[in-house]
Formats: C-alpha cells, sequence, structure tokens
C-alpha cells in the first residue's frame, strides 16, 4: 500500500518520501528469497541511466514498482531495491523471473 515516510537527505534537511508498504509476501518468490517483511517499506528501484550509469528512483505505486521490474532499464547488477525496516535501510537484489 502506499504510505509516507520523512527521511533526512544527504544535505541534512528532512522531506517526506513516497513508499509501498509490504503487506503480504508470497512463499517462494524473489521478495521471500531477499527476506522482506510484513510493513517493511519499499523506497525505490536501482535505475540505468544514460547520464550516470545508474541511479535509486523513488516509487510512488505498485503499478510503477512492476513497471520498472519488467522495463529494460532494471539495474542490470548488484543491488536493485531499498527498503525500510524500522530505523534499519537495506539494499538488496529482488530477482524476478523473465516471464514477469
Amino acid at each position: 500500500v502506499r504510505d509516507v515516510v520523512v527521511l533526512r537527505r544527504r544535505n541534512g534537511f528532512r522531506s517526506r518520501v513516497p513508499i509501498l508498504r509490504v503487506t503480504r509476501v508470497y512463499p517462494e518468490t524473489g521478495a521471500s528469497a531477499l527476506g522482506l517483511l510484513i510493513d517493511d517499506a519499499i523506497v525505490g528501484v536501482r535505475m540505468e541511466t544514460s547520464l550516470r550509469g545508474s541511479e535509486w528512483q523513488e516509487v510512488r505505486s505498485l503499478s510503477e514498482l512492476v513497471s520498472h521490474f519488467r522495463g529494460s532499464k532494471l539495474a542490470k547488477s548488484g543491488d536493485n531495491l531499498w527498503v525500510l525496516r524500522g530505523d534499519d535501510s537495506f539494499k538488496g537484489r529482488l530477482e524476478v523471473p523473465d516471464d514477469g
């Protein structure tokens, strides 16, 4: 579900950031293998860009998240999902089947 958290940016200022709150994790999926838990907050995905190689982009809706993972610009290597859990932040690689 859509939600908002307040994060401190690199410049020290705080800002409201849209996130997706995890409400269900199905067994034997990429989300389960990554260790996602109910109530985790998905902050963003790492996307390939022509200028910087790749950068993290905020995720504002489930359809946007699905679109990123089905699209061709999702980062091809390394971490591709940024998650908040309570006061902790981690990044990991969410594997999805080629057929979506």
